[in-house]
């Protein structure tokens, strides 16, 4: 059992280590941004993560979450009641035309309160643009 641990083990550290030299792109960029506030036309608070990843100056990958939380109001304690995904790619083809494609999805939560949220209806939108900047 011993053997078949330190296998898995060597076997997972390489191949990460192989997987990561495998999409190292020189001059590539991640940005990140989160934050966390307070709604008062929700009466609750809002956390929101979004990552970007630039492997090649060409195209733009990217990703976030927002979770939409009620506060208790007596301790220390929130239950989240919709979650929103998104994910992203943009690709410029010159210098100005770009086209970007974006999905974005809502899903209710059932929360501690034993309480099913239905402010906002669960659903998603997938749409593509082409742009021009300047």
């Amino acid at each position: 059992m011993k053997m078949i641990i330190i296998i898995l083990i060597i076997l997972a550290v390489f191949s990460f280590v192989w997987s990561m030299a495998a999409f190292r792109v020189e001059g590539a960029e991640i940005h990140g941004n989160m934050q966390f506030g307070y709604i008062p036309e929700l009466e609750g608070f809002e956390a929101e993560i979004i990552v970007q990843f630039l492997p090649w100056y060409w195209l733009e990958l990217y990703a976030g979450i927002n979770v939409l939380m009620e506060y208790s109001g007596q301790r220390t304690s929130f239950y989240p009641f919709n979650d929103r995904y998104s994910v992203g790619v943009k690709a410029n083809i010159t210098d100005f035309l770009y086209v970007d494609i974006y999905h974005h999805c809502a899903h209710p939560v059932y929360s501690e309160y034993n309480v099913f949220y239905d402010r906002f209806a669960g659903g998603n939108k997938t749409s593509m643009s082409i742009g021009i900047e300047w």
